[in-house]
């Protein structure tokens, strides 16, 4: 017969032992106490106790003499105490077991997720029913809506093709003022007659992300002082290459490079200034001079190469140039600061190439590396490079160029291009 004593269910009592049979209790009378003893009548302060909650407890508790386990906080669910004594001679006994069970608070009842499922259905149907005389409702406004936008359009047909042939002619304008201003930046790059004159055997490969570019490469023959003359011609025996990248793309970065191409002019052609570090420091102070007044960053980074009677100089700003030698990358030093306003202020380095037969010199801007493309989308990257360059390095200056258009052109796929892509490869090293 089930019986209750302030909420507590039991079957019955124990009839030596004052223990409820089937024990229920209700969550809020989830903490239980257990007071036990061993009879031992010799020695009973040498008796030890183990036990466990299964359930509750991960483990049987430590040893130990005293005679009570309080257990707190006891989730709903069904238990079993287990017991076991030890006696002063070692001997543990068999564990004695007691079951109970702790109902569930009121609200996670079984008839309180009935009433949960209850409320959210009502909800469902209530928030369908508003829902759908929401979406009649404003259907009928789009339509109206509709009849009213049809006859603007109607109306405004004849200004929408107006306008648009007047963007197309704009359009086609600044198309043409842009293909002219790649005309002009085209005729102060380096033209393929000087470099061949200058150069044994080299390629370029120039892939702007625009029509007009920030990068840009740049060459200049000076006579030095002591010249040789051929006839009534002086041949000029000192030859500057640079490859840059302005800041920006596309025609602000066109005019950034039109302004470096000025200022190296400038610093070889009407200074004087001989050698590569001198030139970029030159450049450096007049732009800053010129458009960081008010506190802009815009510059270059690049590097300036000079040839002389078979001697290689340079200084490099952030971009370093890179030998590809017996199979293996050798990435020539750069000063990490720009031909511009930046953190440093001190002068570039000047810096020599020692050449062996074989040796690939290569200069490139980050389009290239930055470009993204790929079965993943991500990037090329610089590691990538350096293994192409080694894998084609001994080939002809044509394939090399060939083979570097078509991998980056597989890369990018149908993506965009993100930057201007410029590589010059020279062979410096002869037999």
């Amino acid at each position: 017969m089930l019986k209750k004593f302030k909420d507590i269910e039991f079957d019955s009592i124990t009839r030596f032992y004052p223990l409820p049979i089937n024990l229920v209790l209700p969550f809020e009378h989830n903490n239980i106490t257990f007071d036990f003893l061993a009879i031992e009548t010799s020695r009973p302060f040498m008796v030890n106790y183990q036990y466990i909650l299964d359930g509750y407890d991960k483990g049987w508790s430590p040893a130990t003499n005293k005679t009570t386990a309080v257990f707190g906080n006891i989730y709903e669910g069904s238990y079993t105490f287990k017991l076991k004594a030890c006696s002063p001679d070692g001997i543990w006994s068999e564990p004695v077991l007691y079951t109970f069970k702790v109902l569930p608070p009121w609200y996670r009842t079984w008839w309180m997720y009935f009433s949960y499922l209850l409320i959210v259905l009502s909800g469902l149907v209530l928030f369908f029913r508003w829902r759908t005389a929401s979406l009649r409702k404003e259907k009928e406004l789009l339509e109206q809506t509709v009849k009213e936008r049809t006859a603007e359009v109607v109306e405004q047909k004849d200004l929408l093709v107006e306008q648009k042939d007047l963007i197309e002619e704009k359009q086609k304008e600044i198309v043409d003022s842009i293909n002219y201003a790649k005309r002009i930046q085209y005729t102060l790059l380096a033209n393929d007659e000087m470099l061949l004159q200058n150069l044994k055997d080299h390629f370029v490969l120039f892939q702007p992300k625009d029509i007009v570019s920030g990068d840009f490469y740049w060459a200049a023959s000076v006579v030095v002082d002591d010249e040789l003359i051929v006839g009534s011609e002086k041949i000029p025996t000192r030859f500057y290459l640079a490859v840059c990248d302005s800041t920006g793309h596309g025609v602000p970065g066109a005019f950034m490079s039109l302004l470096n191409i000025s200022f190296l002019n400038e610093a070889i052609i009407e200074k004087n200034v001989k050698q590569p570090n001198e030139i970029l420091n030159h450049v450096r102070q007049r732009l800053i001079e010129s458009i960081s007044k008010d506190g802009a960053q815009d510059g270059m980074d690049g590097i300036l190469v000079c040839i002389e009677n078979d001697k290689i100089t340079y200084a490099a700003a952030n971009n370093a140039p890179v030998i590809v030698r017996d199979n293996a990358v050798i990435n020539l030093p750069a000063d990490k600061m720009p031909i511009g306003k930046g953190e440093k202020g001190i002068s570039f380095t000047h810096f020599t190439i020692e050449a062996k037969p074989g040796d690939m010199l290569y200069f490139y801007t980050d389009g290239y590396a930055d470009q993204f493309g790929g079965p993943k989308g991500k990037k090329f990257k610089y590691k990538q490079l350096d293994e192409l360059l080694i894998s084609i390095h001994k080939k002809p200056m044509e394939e090399q160029k060939q083979i570097l258009t078509e991998t980056i052109e597989k890369w990018k796929g149908s993506l965009e291009q993100v930057d201007d892509i410029l590589i010059i490869g020279m062979r410096i090293g002869y037999e």
